[in-house]
């Protein structure tokens, strides 16, 4: 169990496939599930507000769940900032690209870069930016993704752990598909419930 304080920024009701209520709750450290009523209820109060919360470790496929509802954020333990906004995976790739640039000119720099180093600097940008711009010129063909069989996909993730058993609403599909495919795969017998929302592989 961790004690952490993280910002309450959404939340979604939901159901297993039994039937079983829970809520997913969007914090600042992404998705997390609370399968206890009255935790639940409380952080439904504190939506935008950063508070105190026990959590589970995130397990093998990465989940993490809630749970309890300690309080508002605890004094000495470090709440989110919102300011502190991390980069974009594309910012990081092109301040990699102008140093790369940067770099390369200034091997063949005659000058000392205290004295032009930030106009190296700002021209490594430059031909970065321009080749960019070019690039988006290019036109993008989109390929739409294939249909996913969602009954074999499950089959296969299932077949990988036999000895294993599977939480129905933690297997990431669309929730009718994956139903679906579930009621096929029991009928079938490759599967079976081994308690309301846990499901096993038979093969």
């Amino acid at each position: 169990m961790e004690k952490r304080n993280l910002e309450i920024l959404n939340y979604e009701d939901k159901k297993t496939q039994t039937g079983k209520k829970f809520v997913r709750f969007q914090t600042s450290e992404g998705w997390m599930s609370s399968w206890d009523t009255k935790t639940s209820d409380a952080l439904k109060e504190h939506v935008d507000e950063t508070v105190c919360i026990s959590v589970t470790p995130e397990d093998s496929k990465g989940f993490t769940n809630i749970l309890k509802y300690l309080g508002p954020a605890s004094e000495g333990e470090e709440k989110p900032s919102k300011s502190a906004a991390k980069p974009s995976g594309h910012a990081t790739m092109y301040v990699s690209y102008a140093k790369d640039v940067f770099c390369a000119l200034a091997l063949n720099y005659k000058g000392t870069p205290e004295q032009n180093g930030m106009d190296l600097m700002n021209h490594a940008i430059k031909l970065v930016k321009t080749a960019k711009e070019e690039f988006e010129k290019v036109p993008v063909v989109v390929v739409p993704p294939k249909p996913v069989n969602v009954k074999k996909e499950i089959t296969k993730i299932l077949a990988k752990s036999p000895d294993e058993t599977f939480e129905i609403v933690k297997l990431e599909f669309d929730e009718e598909k994956r139903t679906e495919a579930i009621t096929s795969l029991l009928e079938t017998g490759l599967i079976f419930e081994s308690k309301p929302g846990f499901i096993r592989y038979l093969g």
